[in-house]
């Protein structure tokens, strides 16, 4: 680090994988903590795929007892999940098992870890988006406020919900 990028270790907060040592053999306490954070996120993997099979399977016998519209939602939300469950994939544990490896192929090239480091400031509005963009619901308010921005920023009231107007003149006053 001192080396390359004029950075004292000693005086930055950090952590470092050494795959090597001074004669340039493997050092299995470095690769035995790499294969132990990978099982664990494995582990991780396979409590969430279980509980989403299982939660799928058993969406699907209670949404047929339930309106179409009720059914229709549920199944945006269950997809949204989905999708939130992945993203953290990409945006965290891809790069930072990307970042922990890159050590033991003994490279001799700079690698720009900046830009994977990046991908870890993605995930929030990641987040965000899919549930905004997969739930109707969501997507068509958000489509509202774009067609008219007054009725969020001006004195006009509006909701993407089907209220009659009677009812939200007297909720306001």
């Amino acid at each position: 680090m001192l080396e390359q990028y004029e950075l004292n270790m000693n005086k930055v907060s950090g952590f470092s994988v050494v795959a090597y040592d001074q004669d340039e053999k493997l050092r299995w306490s470095a690769v035995a903590f790499c294969f132990g954070v990978i099982f664990l996120m494995e582990i991780q993997f396979a409590i969430v795929g279980y509980c989403g099979f299982q939660m799928h399977f058993k969406m699907n016998d209670l949404l047929r007892n339930v309106s179409e519209a009720h059914r229709r939602l549920q199944i945006q939300f269950f997809k949204s999940l989905v999708l939130q469950i992945t993203s953290p994939t990409l945006t965290f544990y891809i790069p930072a098992v990307a970042i922990m490896l890159v050590p033991f192929f003994n490279l001799k090239l700079s690698i720009p870890s900046g830009l994977i480091v990046c991908s870890f400031s993605v995930y929030p509005p990641l987040d965000s988006l899919i549930l905004m963009l997969i739930v109707s619901d969501y997507r068509n308010a958000i489509r509202g406020i774009f067609k008219q921005p007054s009725s969020v920023f001006g004195s006009k009231v509006s909701t993407g919900l089907a209220v009659p107007r009677a009812m939200m003149e007297n909720a306001w006053n």
